[in-house]
């Protein structure tokens, strides 16, 4: 979680995932790759689920209370490559 205090207070959450050992999709490549690439599943609460290789995501306009962020590594045919890492935060 990025800043936590000033992002709480602008109803946003800003998260920053590190990835070791597995690189990320790359984002502007098109067609084929021989080396399989891996991307990060984010979601909050309930929410659609975000697929990107980025690392830092905001989410933004959340409602007062406790969210849960959760972030998941998946293939390239989206199975997890890990268990999941969630983040509760709260909105004041």
């Amino acid at each position: 979680l990025v800043d936590p205090e000033t992002v709480a207070q602008q109803k946003s959450v800003k998260v920053h995932i590190r990835v070791t050992g597995i690189p990320l999709a790359d984002e502007e490549a098109s067609g084929f790759s021989p080396t399989p690439a891996a991307r990060l599943q984010y979601r909050v609460d309930r929410g659609p689920v975000i697929e990107t290789s980025a690392t830092t995501l905001t989410f933004r306009e959340l409602s007062r209370g406790n969210h849960a962020v959760t972030v998941q590594l998946v293939d390239a045919l989206r199975q997890p490559l890990g268990p999941p890492q969630v983040l509760t935060v709260r909105i004041p």
